[in-house]
C-alpha cells in the first residue's frame, strides 16, 4: 500500500534504515534537556522551601506561611514530571539502541464514535505491513492523517512486553509508542486522507493537517495560561493582605510572598507571549498558498528536544538572499536541514514575518525574513 498522497508529498525528513535507530534520530542531548528542565524546577523549589522555613521559623503572617507552603508543595510535585521523562527516555534509548529503523506500510483506524476519542484522542488500531496490529494510544487527528496520507511507518521493536517505537515521514509522529496486539478488535474505521496535496492548495490556511496543529498549540499554550492566572489572583490577594497586615515580620511576609508573585509574573508574560504569536501565525497562514524557499542551516546547530532559535541563510524566490530567524522545534528544523527548504504562507517579503511550516504536517513557527 501507498499513501493516497505520496505523488503529491514534500520533501521531508526520512529515517535511515541503516545502523542503530538512535543513530538517526535527528535531535540530540533530550536527555540533557530533560536533566537542564528537572534542575530548573528543583532550584526554584529550595528556593521556595527555604523561604517557607524562614517564614516560619520567624513567625511571619500566616498567609504568607500558608502561601509558600503550597507553593513548595507544587514545586515538589513538579520536580518528579522530569525524572519519569528521563526514566521513559532510558527505556526508549535501549530499544533504538537495539535496532536500526524498518520501514513499512500502515494502515490506520480509528473509533467508530468519534466521541469515543476524548479530549486527547483515543485509541487508533495501526495494521502494518498487511499483518502486525498495533494498538497506539493516544493519536491526534492530525498525526492519524499524516500516516494515511503517506502510507508509511518506520518501527523498532516489539521487545519482549510487546512494545514498538515509530515515527513517520516528516516527524509529525517522533518516537511514538504502541503495543503489539493480538487481533483487530478495537477501532475499525479505515482513516482516509483528508487533503491529497496539501502543498497545492489557494492558501496555507486552507491545511487542515496544520490548521490542528496550530489548534492543539493553541490549547497547549491555554493551559498554562489559565493555571497561572488561578494561581496569580490569590497571591495578590495575599500580598495585599501582608501590606495590611501588623504582624512584626510584617517584612518577611512581604518578601516571601513577594518572590511568588514575581515567579507567577514571569510565568504569565511568558504564557501570554506564546499565546499571541499563535494567534499571529494563525492570521498569516492567511497570506497566501505555501511557498517553498531554499535556506541554509549552520550544520554547528543542535536539534534538541524544546523550541529554539535559529538563523538560517535563505534564497528568495526571486533570488535575492537574506538572513531568517526562525522560532521552532525540532521536527521542522529537521525536516530544514534535510532537504534545505522552508515553506511559508504567500510571498516571502524581506522585513515582513511569515507563518512557517510544512505543507501536510502538525507544526507551524514564526518566521523573520531579512532580520
Amino acid at each position: 500500500m501507498t499513501g493516497a498522497g505520496e505523488a503529491y508529498e514534500v520533501p521531508v525528513w526520512q529515517p535511515s534504515t541503516e545502523g542503530a535507530a538512535v543513530e538517526s534520530v535527528p535531535w540530540t542531548r533530550a536527555g540533557a534537556d530533560v536533566r537542564r528542565a528537572a534542575v530548573r524546577i528543583w532550584v526554584v523549589t529550595v528556593v521556595l522551601a527555604g523561604t517557607f522555613g524562614w517564614l516560619f521559623a520567624v513567625g511571619a503572617s500566616w498567609v504568607a506561611v500558608v502561601l509558600l507552603g503550597l507553593a513548595t508543595v507544587v514545586g515538589l510535585l513538579l520536580s518528579v514530571v522530569p525524572v519519569l521523562l528521563a526514566r521513559s527516555e532510558r527505556s526508549d534509548n535501549r530499544l533504538l539502541e537495539s535496532q536500526p529503523w524498518r520501514v513499512g506500510t500502515v494502515e490506520v483506524f480509528a473509533p467508530e464514535d468519534p466521541d469515543e476519542a476524548g479530549l486527547f484522542g483515543g485509541e487508533t488500531r495501526l495494521l502494518v505491513d498487511g499483518t502486525m496490529w498495533l494498538s497506539w494510544y493516544p493519536a491526534r487527528w492530525a498525526d492519524q492523517q499524516v500516516l494515511a496520507r503517506t502510507g508509511r511507518i518506520w518501527l523498532v521493536g516489539p521487545n519482549a512486553d510487546g512494545k514498538v517505537l515509530f515515527c513517520s515521514a516528516g516527524l509529525a509522529v517522533s518516537t511514538s509508542t504502541a503495543e503489539v496486539v493480538e487481533n483487530a478488535d478495537g477501532p475499525a474505521v479505515p482513516v482516509r486522507p483528508e487533503q491529497v496535496a496539501p502543498a497545492r492548495l489557494p492558501r496555507a490556511a486552507d491545511d487542515l493537517v496544520a490548521a490542528a496543529g496550530l489548534a492543539n498549540d493553541r490549547r497547549v499554550a491555554r493551559a498554562p495560561l489559565f493555571a497561572h492566572l488561578l494561581a496569580f489572583l490569590p497571591a495578590v490577594a495575599a500580598l495585599a493582605i501582608v501590606l495590611v497586615d501588623d504582624n512584626p515580620h510584617r517584612l518577611e511576609g512581604i518578601i516571601g510572598v513577594g518572590i511568588v508573585v514575581l515567579l507567577l509574573v514571569a510565568s504569565l508574560l511568558s504564557d501570554v507571549r506564546t499565546y499571541l504569536t499563535s494567534t499571529r501565525i494563525a492570521r498569516l497562514l492567511e497570506s497566501g498558498p505555501w511557498t517553498a524557499i531554499s535556506v541554509a542551516l549552520d550544520s554547528r546547530t543542535k536539534l534538541v528536544d524544546r523550541v529554539i532559535t535559529v538563523r538560517l541563510q535563505a534564497i528568495l524566490t526571486d533570488g535575492h538572499i537574506t538572513s531568517v530567524r526562525l522560532r521552532s522545534g525540532y521536527p521542522l528544523l529537521a525536516n530544514i536541514a534535510e532537504t534545505g527548504q522552508l515553506w511559508v504562507a504567500g510571498d516571502p517579503t524581506p522585513g515582513r514575518p511569515a507563518a512557517a511550516g510544512l505543507p501536510g504536517y502538525p507544526f507551524v513557527s514564526l518566521a523573520h525574513i531579512g532580520q
